[in-house]
C-alpha cells in the first residue's frame, strides 16, 4: 500500500497551500511524529473482498483513460467549499489520516485498504503481491535503488465540508526522500457508514 498511498498524493507546494490556510494556522507550528504498526488498528479488509472489488471495476486501459478521466472530473462540476467541517469530522478526519500513514508505514496493506472507499481500491487496481506485502516498497530511479522511510505526519489542516456531502483536507506531511522540510497534500475524503475514508487527492 505504501507505494499506491505515495502514488496517488496531489503534491503542492507547501507555501501555495498556506496562501488559503485560515489566518493562524501554520504547519510549522506543528511537530512531526511517526505513526508506526502500533497505531495501526484498523480492521483490515480481507484480500478475496479486495480482489472482488477490483475484479468487477472496468480495467483502465489507453483506450478508455481520457473518458474515464473526463467523467472523473465531470462529477466535481460546481462542487464548491461549504465551510469549516464540525469538530467531531475534523477529528474524524484526523484519525483517519493518522492511521492511513501507520499502516503505510507498517506495510500493512490490507489494514490500509480498510481506510479507503471501494471507488479508490478499484482505480489503484492493487496486485495479489502488493495485497501480501510481496511488493517492494524500494524503488528504482535512475539505476539506484531508492529507499523509502516512513512518512512522518505534520498536521491536517484546512479540513472544509463541501457541496457534494464529502471533505477536503489538506495534510503536511514530512517524506524522507523529498527535498523540502514538509510536503502539503490535499486529500478528499468520503463518509461511508459513519467512517470518514480516504476517496482521492484533490488536483
Amino acid at each position: 500500500m505504501r507505494r499506491h498511498l505515495r502514488a496517488s498524493l496531489a503534491a503542492v507546494t507547501l507555501a501555495g497551500l498556506l496562501s488559503v490556510v485560515p489566518t493562524g494556522v501554520s504547519a510549522q507550528d506543528s511537530t512531526a511524529s511517526i505513526p508506526g504498526a502500533e497505531d495501526c488498528t484498523v480492521e483490515p479488509r480481507t484480500e478475496e473482498e479486495i480482489l472482488a472489488i477490483v475484479a468487477s471495476a472496468t480495467p483502465v486501459t489507453g483506450d478508455n483513460y481520457d473518458e474515464r478521466q473526463a467523467r472523473a472530473l465531470a462529477e466535481w462540476d460546481g462542487v464548491e467549499i461549504v465551510g469549516p467541517a464540525d469538530f467531531e469530522t475534523q477529528e474524524a478526519i484526523r484519525d483517519t489520516v493518522w492511521q492511513m500513514f501507520a499502516c503505510g508505514n507498517a506495510d500493512m496493506p490490507l489494514h490500509s485498504y480498510a481506510l479507503v472507499t471501494d471507488d479508490l481500491i478499484a482505480n489503484n487496481e492493487p496486485t495479489v503481491e502488493e495485497l501480501r506485502g510481496q511488493d517492494p516498497t524500494d524503488e528504482i530511479v535512475d539505476g539506484e535503488v531508492v529507499e523509502r522511510g516512513p512518512i512522518a505526519v505534520v498536521d491536517v489542516i484546512y479540513v472544509q465540508m463541501l457541496s457534494n456531502g464529502k471533505v477536503e483536507a489538506v495534510v503536511v506531511a514530512d517524506t524522507p526522500e523529498s527535498p523540502g522540510p514538509f510536503e502539503a497534500y490535499a486529500f478528499i475524503f468520503e463518509n461511508v457508514d459513519g467512517r470518514w475514508l480516504l476517496d482521492g487527492a484533490a488536483f
